[in-house]
């Protein structure tokens, strides 16, 4: 690899916003050419995801997961308080998963905020085997 995917995504980028938006096509043929040239095709999607990463965290975006036991509207308080916990723009993802019973789960990258029912039932129910265990 003559450059890192790192690299390839920052040159990308600083390119795309350096140039008029009918040029985008022409910047990234010639992006595809330098690839190949350099033997770095096989690259190519992870240079996409990397640059799709970058292009978020310099727009200032955080995905933020939030996941239901069934199709549920995020309301707009909560989206307000997810913007503040991320400091960043939310991007919401929806998804369901029926296995957490009620409530829900949401991550933000490394944050993890568990408010499932499932995950309430098992603490308690650790609880009072605990509890059980001192009789």
């Amino acid at each position: 690899m003559k450059y890192s995917i790192q690299q390839y995504t920052t040159a990308l980028y600083e390119t795309i916003a350096e140039c008029k938006p009918d040029q985008h096509d022409k910047v990234i043929q010639n992006f595809i050419d330098i690839l190949k040239k350099n033997d770095d095709l096989h690259y190519y999607e992870k240079i996409v995801e990397a640059y799709e990463k970058y292009d978020k965290e310099q727009k200032g975006e955080k995905d933020v997961t939030i996941t239901t036991a069934t199709e549920t509207k995020v309301d707009k308080e909560l989206i307000t308080a997810l913007n503040q916990i991320a400091g960043h723009k939310a991007n919401i993802i929806q998804q369901t998963n029926p296995d957490i019973v009620g409530g829900m789960v949401i991550r933000v990258e490394d944050t993890l905020i568990d408010a499932s029912a499932k995950t309430q039932l098992d603490q308690l129910n650790k609880q009072m085997k605990s509890e059980e265990g001192k009789k």
